[in-house]
């Protein structure tokens, strides 16, 4: 295939995309190759709250340790069969 038959398919791609978010990301992804954004940017919106979410939480003390999950997870799984 060649650069103008790689381009046409990738034009057809992004026309019958429906989703935002992938074409966010897509878009994010080509900067990034081409080297004007870091990895931050390419991730999608929800990510990117996802990620202050969570450093937030942990700056405020809001987390527990490997093993306080481990107990907790084997503790849900005896209540869920019973």
């Amino acid at each position: 295939m060649n650069i103008a038959e790689l381009k046409n398919n990738l034009i057809q791609l992004a026309i019958e995309a429906d989703s935002p978010a992938m074409l966010e990301k897509v878009i994010a992804y080509f900067r990034h190759l081409q080297g004007e954004s870091d990895w931050w940017d390419t991730l999608s919106e929800a990510d990117q709250a996802f990620i202050e979410r969570s450093s937030r939480q942990i700056d405020q003390g809001e987390v527990i340790s490997g093993a306080e999950m481990r107990a907790g997870g084997k503790e849900w799984w005896r209540k869920s069969a019973n």
